[in-house]
This record gives C-alpha cells, sequence and structure tokens, in this order.
C-alpha cells in the first residue's frame, strides 16, 4: 500500500465512524410524535378518596340523602365539601374534624374526666361563677380522684371562674385540667 491508499483508506474509516457517530446521535434525539400529542394528566385531587367516601356514605346514612347536592366540587377540601351536600335545612349534621378521636370514641375511648357540671353566679351581684358537679361517671378518673355529685368548685387549672373568662376555662376542660373543690364540711 503507497502512502496515497493508506491516506485514502484512513480517511475513509474516519469518515465512516463520524456517520456512524452521527447516526447515533439522530437516533438518540429521535422525538416520538406521541409524546408530543398527549395532553398533561390534570393534576391528582388530594381529597378524592375522602370525598367520595364522604358522599358514599351520606347516601347511604345521612336522613335528606335524597337531597344532597349530587353536583358538589370534589375538588373542595372535606369540610368545605361535607357542608356543601348538606340539605338547606339540616341544622344537626357536623363533620369530625380528627377521624382517630372519632373512631377512639366510636369505641369507647375517650379522654374525658368523666363528670358533668353546672354553673351559677357566687351571687347575684357578683362576676364570680361557682361549679357545681350533677354527675359522676363510673370508671373514670373524676370517680378515681374522690368527686362527688353535689360537690362545688371554684377554679379550673388554678384559675377562677368569673363572667370574663368561663368560655375559655371551659374549653380548658377538654384537655387534663385540675379543678378548686370546695371542702364545705
Amino acid at each position: 500500500m503507497n502512502k496515497k491508499n493508506l491516506n485514502l483508506w484512513k480517511t475513509g474509516i474516519f469518515y465512516a465512524f463520524c456517520c456512524f457517530i452521527a447516526l447515533m446521535v439522530i437516533q438518540g434525539c429521535d422525538n416520538d410524535p406521541g409524546l408530543e400529542s398527549e395532553p398533561e394528566p390534570e393534576p391528582e385531587n388530594p381529597f378524592q378518596e375522602i370525598n367520595d367516601w364522604i358522599f358514599e356514605n351520606m347516601a347511604i346514612f345521612y336522613y335528606w340523602n335524597t337531597q344532597m347536592n349530587a353536583d358538589a366540587d370534589k375538588q373542595l377540601n372535606p369540610d368545605e365539601y361535607f357542608e356543601s351536600l348538606l340539605y338547606s335545612g339540616d341544622k344537626y349534621s357536623w363533620i369530625q374534624d380528627n377521624f382517630q378521636e372519632l373512631m377512639a370514641s366510636l369505641m369507647g375511648v375517650n379522654t374525658e374526666a368523666g363528670y358533668d357540671f353546672g354553673l351559677m353566679l357566687m351571687s347575684a351581684n357578683s362576676s364570680q361563677i361557682i361549679g357545681y358537679i350533677t354527675y359522676i361517671k363510673q370508671g373514670t378518673p373524676a370517680e378515681a380522684v374522690g368527686l362527688k355529685r353535689g360537690d362545688f368548685f371554684l377554679t379550673i387549672n388554678n384559675t377562677q371562674l368569673t363572667l370574663d373568662n368561663y368560655h375559655t376555662l371551659i374549653r380548658e376542660m377538654s384537655n387534663p385540667h385540675t379543678l378548686g373543690v370546695l371542702n364545705l364540711e
């Protein structure tokens, strides 16, 4: 092989190599026209499963199930969706915020202290309130600490009950709390 033929042969291999690389690059860049024509998927509704469950159960158990708003927007959060399903004359239905708390209470587990009570003014011209125990449930913390029907209390969590604060203090009673019970003996 002479020098001229060797150079032609090297040039031919070089061009063949370049064509091979170009072909591979073109093959890798091939776009599937079918992918471009597909619409982008709509964002998934994060409340779909919950709202479906709400609707299905209301369709069975809801007193006004024939008057529910079947066209309600399932994109709403569950509280709003539930409210949008209700019959306009319904003032009794509610939805539980915490399903775990609801399930526990339905299974007999609760966090209440175990007593009922009433409130009254300390005297006619007073802003101080006194509480009185009306009922003690058996097997509850109230029974365990010795509360009895007829006991009086002046404080909740060491704060005197008054007309200004009794709403706030009563809300605190859903959590562990203390009562300042009067000993009238």
